[in-house]
């Protein structure tokens, strides 16, 4: 991110084009540059206990477990485990519409969970 505030995008993929990919994996930042990290959650329940600090973003297919507690119509508690395979398909539009990637991936599931459990 430079001192306005604009976000550059630097990748290694030479199947981009050179304005896809950017000024590329340059180890030095230009003056006035700053690496974007971003605050993901790690505890099993995305409660942002404890979170790990990312500024390389991998856009391999990856997993993760996210478990968290509800009750159904007739009020009994399950405890729901999921595992997520996922992975980035659009750096930009998650560094412009989220710090949480992985929290905000889970938030989401355990809404459309309840809402077919209840």
């Amino acid at each position: 991110k430079d001192a306005t505030g604009r976000f550059y995008f630097a990748s290694g993929d030479t199947s981009l084009s050179e304005e896809e990919r950017g000024p590329g994996p340059d180890f030095f930042l230009p003056p006035h540059h700053e690496i974007v990290t971003a605050s993901w959650s790690t505890d099993l329940r995305k409660e942002h206990k404890t979170s790990q600090e990312v500024s390389r973003f991998d856009s391999r297919p990856s997993f993760m477990n996210y478990e968290f507690e509800c009750r159904t119509i007739d009020n009994v508690p399950l405890v729901i485990d999921v595992t997520f395979f996922w992975r980035i398909i659009d750096v930009k539009a998650m560094i412009e519409r989220t710090a949480d990637a992985p929290g905000d991936a889970c938030i989401h599931a355990r809404s459309m969970i309840m809402g077919e459990i209840s």
